[in-house]
């Protein structure tokens, strides 16, 4: 038996693609929020590999890291998020989920990131000016004219994520 590393820590992603997941999403994440096949905007979570595994969602840090996407973004950039924005729906089943995950593996509040933010501290974040830049939730809605993505706004979203996970309590997701 292989003795996997326990989770310390999620990162939460956007898949950059449509609301259904394709095989590259499967093979990267350890869940994803996409929508269910042929029921137009209905959107679930999809656990897809054991949370002790190591997937490829996150450069270098991939090792006891939990990754949750939500399938969406396709073409989007910060002013215009295209024809598959983040639905309000999608972000309920994150919070839901990710508090139930944070529950059953003991994992705090404060060990759940974006991965804009785990960008930023790798080098990789939205003021890097790297041209593999990575701003997976450093918005949850487009910016207005004038506005700039920022360390701050990255910073100012994953705590409002991090604090809608934590009101969330006592759902189980994974017994439906």
């Amino acid at each position: 038996m292989i003795n996997l590393p326990a989770p310390n820590k999620i990162t939460l992603h956007w898949t950059a693609g449509r609301y259904i997941s394709n095989l590259i999403d499967q093979a990267d994440y350890h869940g994803l929020i996409c929508q269910k096949q042929n029921t137009g905007t209905k959107f679930t979570y999809i656990k897809l590999a054991n949370y002790h595994e190591t997937r490829q969602h996150c450069w270098h840090e991939n090792t006891g890291n939990i990754g949750i996407a939500i399938c969406g973004m396709y073409n989007a950039v910060e002013y215009n998020f295209g024809n598959y924005p983040i639905m309000p729906e999608q972000l309920e089943i994150l919070y839901q989920v990710v508090s139930e995950i944070c529950q059953l593996k003991n994992i705090p509040v404060e060990k759940v990131f974006t991965h804009a933010e785990r960008a930023v501290v790798m080098g990789y974040g939205v003021e890097s000016g790297d041209a593999q830049v990575r701003w997976d939730l450093a918005i949850l809605k487009p910016l207005s004219a004038g506005e700039r993505l920022s360390n701050i706004l990255v910073t100012k979203t994953a705590n409002t994520l991090r604090k809608k996970i934590a009101e969330k309590k006592g759902f189980l997701w994974h017994s439906r």
